[in-house]
């Protein structure tokens, strides 16, 4: 199984439920800092065919087209949003958290790679466009990153070049991620009906506790409704792509849920009430001071 994590697409709250169904031995997790993405990538590429047997796990911010590199049969599953929203939530967590660390670490790097050099560079790029949403949204046409959704799932992306900027997305890009879908992700979970989407998961993939906590939102970032509507429009023109995909999955996500029958409703209604059950416990833990002495014993 091969978790396509888009960016801003409650991916760290899926991970967390990932990694209770596969033991840490049969997982490959792609680092997600930018300056060792790459490395992680070209290390899993040049593990053998052996060592790739014994992995039923791939997830990260990867690209449609690893299953490829892997000897065993592959299914891909991923996490769709609504354009707008998923790049505005992307500026507004690109603003909060900086990368300042980061960024200094490359910085400090007397040698660094050719890649390390890359990332860098796009880190600096991102750092002095990062003034309004308009300028991140002009910055992200320029490089070429705008459609993400459509790219990664299309395969759109260089395996040995994964920093923007990136190729203009081919004419077809829309009906290559489509055919992509239909033919190897038996489920594309929505971020709007994010529930409704683990117990599909948990049905495709025979998973079993699929309770969650949400992690890593973005605390500053206004509502959709208090962007401009001038912005949003430019975000919807310069995401047409990714909207009409997004839209076709929708409709797919839908057909696959009215054919669960009438004892899903029942099944949803007992999944949130565990959820809130769940989340108070998390909160109880964390108040505790429990989960501070494991991660000092760990």
């Amino acid at each position: 199984l091969i978790f396509l994590h888009i960016p801003k697409t409650a991916g760290n709250s899926v991970f967390n439920v990932i990694r209770r169904q596969y033991p840490a031995s049969s997982r490959y997790d792609f680092d997600m800092d930018w300056d060792r993405r790459q490395q992680t990538i070209d290390e899993f590429t040049a593990l053998s065919d052996k060592e790739k047997s014994d992995i039923h796990f791939i997830g990260g911010h990867t690209f449609y087209g690893l299953h490829r590199s892997v000897p065993q049969p592959a299914v891909y599953m991923t996490f769709m949003r609504d354009p707008v929203d998923r790049f505005v939530s992307h500026y507004y967590f690109s603003k909060e958290s900086s990368f300042g660390p980061l960024k200094r670490k490359l910085e400090q790097i007397t040698e660094p790679t050719p890649y390390q050099q890359q990332a860098l560079e796009f880190l600096r790029l991102t750092e002095s466009r990062r003034g309004s949403l308009q300028d991140f949204l002009e910055l992200s046409v320029e490089l070429d990153v705008m459609n993400l959704q459509t790219r990664m799932i299309g395969g759109f992306v260089d395996p040995s070049n994964v920093i923007p900027p990136f190729q203009k997305l081919p004419e077809n890009a829309l009906q290559v991620a489509e055919d992509n879908v239909h033919r190897d992700f038996p489920v594309v979970g929505l971020v709007e009906d994010f529930d409704t989407s683990l117990l599909l998961f948990r049905k495709a993939f025979g998973w079993s506790n699929v309770l969650y906590a949400r992690h890593n939102q973005t605390r500053s970032r206004p509502a959709l409704e208090q962007v401009s509507r001038q912005t949003r429009r430019a975000i919807e023109e310069a995401s047409s792509v990714d909207i009409e995909l997004y839209n076709k999955m929708k409709i797919r996500f839908n057909e696959q849920v009215s054919t669960l029958g009438d004892g899903f409703s029942r099944q949803l209604a007992q999944f949130k009430a565990g959820l809130r059950c769940y989340s108070l416990l998390q909160k109880t833990y964390r108040a505790s001071g429990l989960k501070k002495l494991r991660q000092l014993l760990q």
